[in-house]
């Protein structure tokens, strides 16, 4: 009998043990926000000369380096084609990648792209649900048609890529190749349903483990970490994520969520939530239940405050997760307002994702804080925004911020 209660007290202090190393594993000590620094606008620029058919304010490129030599890429779905310039320098492109419209290495659409060397660029093509790997000359190299038949969810999957730059339309979804695996986001696109709620064809949004030596993939997550994407207007504002500095895990930022979490690449990895909240914001209202709003649903997006993308900073060892502040969805004269006339904050955090500071991009009609890039010398902002006095719609323009410590 005695062996018998000892057997049951080691059972119990056993499993106590291993919920107290769960409850670990999943809880981050939070630390009170201390705002040491602050992003600040320079009088340095880079400008891009564009050709009289690319467009001034285009989502698709990326910086690359490659022996030595830093480019930047821009791609151009117009043509199609990949233009690319000598990043230290900009100015004028120094060559171009041609892309087929027709034959053996037709683009079906360009709508995105991930270079991982000049010989090695990933074209996303959401149009032919499919992935198409091209070299320097522009030949196709291999295709990757995501097609799958999944039992759990009953009907052939035909996913859309999201733009693998630092904004599309709706979300961060940076892409990143690592041993063979090609990481992205991605939206299903045979799930939709309408939600009257929002007014918004609603969609699931996936992270997407493309194993480029077979061609089969894995669904890593389907964005349901936090309880907030359960309100209907959430639907408009795509699930943002970007790496973290040894590009071993994603950090996900979800549009009402004060939180970000920290989630491995492996298949099964679990959730590590760490408070990034705006200190403006107490907390994001769910508009979509007023009356007001359910003829004209679009404006929720304007008219309430979201949790944007995440950029990450590796020269720095910080990370900036952007706010978008509320604003009336019509102008004076009635019209709808642009998604880049939301004013734009950036949460700062450091390596070990605590608040060290927060800056306002401004003024709000000059940059557009979606596009950008990072360097050694810090984070580039687009110029590119319709109303700015100086906008020139034949260049493509950066302003360079740089992190800074305040002084008291």
């Amino acid at each position: 009998m005695e062996n018998k209660k000892k057997s049951f007290l080691l059972i119990i202090l056993v499993c106590f043990f291993f919920s107290c190393t769960e409850e670990q594993a999943t809880k981050q000590e939070v630390l009170p926000a201390i705002y040491t620094h602050q992003l600040l606008a320079t009088e340095q620029r880079k400008t891009f000369e564009l050709d009289s058919i690319t467009p001034y304010l285009s989502a698709y490129f990326q910086t690359l380096e490659e022996a030595g030599k830093n480019y930047f890429l821009i791609g151009n779905p117009l043509k199609p084609c990949i233009d690319i310039y000598d990043l230290e320098k900009a100015g004028a492109k120094i060559a171009s990648i041609p892309l087929e419209k027709e034959g053996e290495s037709a683009i079906y659409s360009l709508t995105g792209f991930y270079a991982h060397s000049l010989d090695s660029i990933y074209i996303y093509c959401y149009k032919a649900y499919q992935i198409a790997l091209v070299n320097r000359s522009g030949k196709v190299l291999k295709r990757y048609k995501l097609y799958e038949k999944e039992p759990s969810l009953g009907a052939d999957i035909k996913t859309i890529m999201k733009y693998p730059v630092a904004y599309a339309p709706a979300a961060s979804a940076p892409s990143l190749l690592q041993n063979d695996t090609l990481y992205t986001g991605i939206i299903d696109n045979s799930s939709g349903l309408f939600s009257h709620q929002a007014g918004y064809i609603a969609k699931t949004h996936y992270f997407l483990a493309l194993h480029t030596k077979t061609g089969e993939y894995d669904l890593r997550f389907k964005g349901d970490d936090s309880p907030y994407t359960k309100a209907a207007w959430v639907e408009m504002e795509d699930i943002c994520f970007n790496y973290s500095f040894d590009t071993k895990s994603i950090l996900i930022s979800y549009a009402m969520d004060e939180n970000i979490y920290l989630k491995g690449l492996e298949k099964e990895s679990k959730s590590i939530k760490k408070l990034a909240k705006s200190r403006d914001l107490e907390q994001i209202p769910n508009l979509s239940s007023e009356q007001r709003y359910e003829s004209r649903p679009s404006d929720i997006f304007f008219e309430s405050p979201s949790y944007k993308f995440i950029i990450t900073d590796p020269y720095r060892k910080v990370y900036y997760r952007a706010v978008a502040s509320a604003i009336e969805a019509r102008n004076q004269e009635g019209a709808m307002r642009k998604y880049v006339d939301k004013p734009i904050s950036f949460v700062i955090l450091d390596e070990n994702l605590n608040i060290i500071g927060e800056s306002e991009i401004k003024p709000t009609n000059r940059f557009v804080p979606y596009f950008y890039f990072i360097t050694q010398e810090g984070l580039w902002l687009s110029e590119g925004h319709y109303r700015n006095p100086d906008l020139d719609e034949d260049n493509l323009s950066f302003r360079l911020f740089k992190l800074q410590r305040k002084i008291e």
